[in-house]
């Protein structure tokens, strides 16, 4: 254990597994801010607990629940991830200088606290609670939240419709809940809310028509009584302040895919990998400010066609049915390629190259290069693949390379 208890904290983060320390010793330490624990028992009450105390980071804490003389009114950070709780503490705690709560991978809780008594928390952490089944509704109360991570809590079923009264959110991360059925229409309602990632989630792609008013419980009944694997999520109601949206491993498909994503003007960054799409759907086309797209693992994408100029950032990694990239009109410069390798059927890359096969080349070319398509018909070469990094055995093909105007040999 390292005692900097001059500098006002102590830390035991380093120390071996199973420590045990008697509450106790803290009895004299009655300036202490800061207190780094990690896998220690700690024994007796905690009546003389430190009050003033301002950051808590108990990792693999072995309590069930938060015993009630144990005060926390002056934190600021609470880190119990890796936890053995099933409850925090029964009631409502004030802890009205509270920012962040990082229960994450506390593997028996089943719900959360009440946040009624937290208005100041701005990042809450729940990442891997995967018995966590219920949200407090009292969630609507944290005007001041940021961050609201909720990734592999495997058992949440909903989100709190109050999630809509979130007015600072700006980054929500649903992915692999993977019993989730439903968001709450009232997402739309966060217009702070810049990034979603709900890799992982199924998106179903459901038509509300204006003319006719459906309630929530009709718009999705349709679809949550019907057997499935894993959760199929509305596109319905994504606010249009998204500037980060990723749908990693959403089984999206060229007939399933949401056809209004194009509601979404502002979108930088769009994340698509390992979904069974042969081509990017019509709206991307229309996105006025993406720079990053990735279809990395994209096994059945066959073409990357009339993509938006304004895209800086391409990521294609082990798409090996790709053949074919172009952009909507030619480029000064054009998008970096940020994984690009186990491309083998990659032929067009604009602005790059262009592989041609000897039949379409033009006959005056092929003879400055003593080349007869006749003689060669049967013949096979190694060619160094740009997309694989890798030797293959391929006929013989004309390599175009980019020129001012297009390509040129």
């Amino acid at each position: 254990m390292e005692d900097k208890s001059a500098n006002h904290s102590i830390d035991t983060s380093s120390s071996n597994s199973n420590y045990s320390l008697g509450t106790d010793a803290f009895t004299v330490m009655r300036n202490l801010r800061v207190l780094k624990l990690n896998d220690v028992n700690l024994i007796g009450c905690f009546k003389e607990f430190p009050k003033r105390l301002k950051w808590l980071s108990w990792r693999k804490c072995p309590l069930k629940s938060i015993t009630s003389d144990l005060s926390l009114e002056g934190l600021v950070s609470i880190d119990m991830r890796y936890s053995s709780l099933q409850q925090t503490w029964s009631g409502t705690e004030v802890l009205r200088f509270l920012k962040i709560l990082n229960l994450s991978h506390s593997w028996e809780l089943t719900r959360t606290p009440s946040f009624a008594g937290m208005p100041r928390l701005e990042k809450l952490i729940l990442k891997g609670c995967v018995k966590l089944v219920d949200i407090d509704e009292s969630i609507g109360y944290l005007q001041e939240i940021a961050l609201l991570n909720l990734k592999y809590c495997k058992s949440i079923r909903k989100l709190p419709r109050n999630i809509g009264k979130l007015e600072s959110l700006k980054t929500l991360d649903i992915s692999f809940c993977s019993s989730l059925e439903s968001l709450p229409m009232e997402l739309n309602m966060i217009d702070s809310l810049k990034v979603l990632r709900a890799d992982g989630i199924g998106l179903n792609q459901i038509v509300c028509n204006t003319n006719e008013q459906k309630s929530l419980q009709a718009l999705f009944s349709s679809w949550i009584s019907k057997p499935r694997i894993s959760p199929e999520i509305s596109w319905a109601f994504l606010p249009s302040s998204l500037m980060s949206l990723s749908l990693v491993g959403c089984r999206l498909s060229d007939g399933s895919f949401p056809k209004k994503f194009s509601n979404l003007p502002l979108l930088e960054e769009l994340d698509l990998s390992e979904n069974s799409i042969s081509c990017l759907p019509e709206w991307i086309k229309s996105l006025p400010q993406l720079q990053s797209l990735s279809v990395k693992s994209c096994k059945m994408l066959k073409s990357l066609t009339e993509m938006p100029n304004s895209i800086s950032e391409l990521s294609i990694h082990s798409c090996s049915s790709l053949e074919i990239v172009t952009y909507q009109s030619l480029l000064l410069e054009y998008p970096s390629l940020v994984h690009d390798y186990n491309c083998d059927s990659l032929v067009m890359m604009q602005g790059d190259f262009k592989l041609e096969a000897l039949e379409n080349a033009d006959p005056q070319m092929l003879k400055r290069f003593g080349l007869n398509p006749e003689t060669v018909e049967n013949t096979m070469v190694k060619m160094d693949l740009f997309s694989s990094y890798k030797i293959k055995m391929l006929p013989p093909q004309v390599f175009l390379s980019r020129c001012p105007y297009d390509y040129k040999i």
